[in-house]
């Protein structure tokens, strides 16, 4: 998530960089990111709607077609791929898996990543299976639970 890709974000991380994957790819970085976004424009949005935006929200409604969550979903998913794209190429992975509260989003953000993972790939590494983590947010806690008893 500290990867710093995202060029033109000029406030700080949490911790103490600017510009990092986390800050566009986390649920509070998609809800920066969309906020920031529908200030920007005066363009139509069911997300102006909401008593409060959620990641969950922003997927749910570029889901349904609005024009202006899917720019948002867009943005997100291309730095995701962006930075998976810059792992892989380090890694030479066969499969990486998306887990966290971002994935409950399901295929709809698995599509897009993989579609922009492909484009910056390095051309070795561009048939890496990106696929949505089983666990999704209780991975931490198993891994906790398997490093305590062994």
């Amino acid at each position: 998530g500290h990867l710093p890709i995202v060029e033109e974000e000029t406030e700080y991380c949490n911790c103490g960089n600017k510009g990092c994957l986390e800050q566009v790819a986390s649920a509070t970085g998609i809800v920066r990111t969309a906020t920031r976004m529908l200030n920007a424009t005066d363009e139509p949005s069911a997300l102006r709607a909401l008593p409060y935006i959620s990641a969950k929200a922003v997927f749910d409604e570029a889901k349904s077609g609005d024009a202006c969550a899917i720019k948002i979903v867009d943005y997100v998913c291309r730095y995701l791929g962006k930075g998976i794209a810059c792992a892989s190429a380090m890694t030479d992975t066969e499969v990486i898996c998306i887990g966290g509260g971002v994935s409950a989003a399901g295929d709809y953000l698995i599509e897009r990543v993989a579609k922009y993972y492909k484009e910056y790939a390095f051309h070795a590494c561009k048939n890496t299976k990106i696929v949505r983590a089983e666990l999704g947010n209780d991975a931490g806690m198993y891994g906790a639970a398997k490093l305590a008893l062994g």
